[in-house]
């Protein structure tokens, strides 16, 4: 007998896997890219992104104030 090494062959199934994980990654990065291509297109945008900002922030404050008791 010989103790040759084995030649991993990839099954067809996780060929098709690797595929599809890149298709998902390339289509985060493209997402990605055009999300950080976007900027804020009008006025009302800016006048709400502050708002909702501070409404998340007193959420927070709230959840934090409740662990100091």
């Amino acid at each position: 007998m010989t103790n040759a090494p084995k030649i991993y062959t990839p099954e067809p199934e996780s060929i098709r896997l690797h595929v599809i994980s890149e298709n998902i990654e390339e289509a985060m990065a493209q997402h990605q890219q055009l999300f950080s291509e976007s900027e804020i297109t009008s006025a009302q945008d800016v006048q709400d992104a502050p708002g909702e900002a501070l409404d998340r922030l007193a959420l927070i404050v709230n959840d934090l104030s409740r662990f100091q008791d």
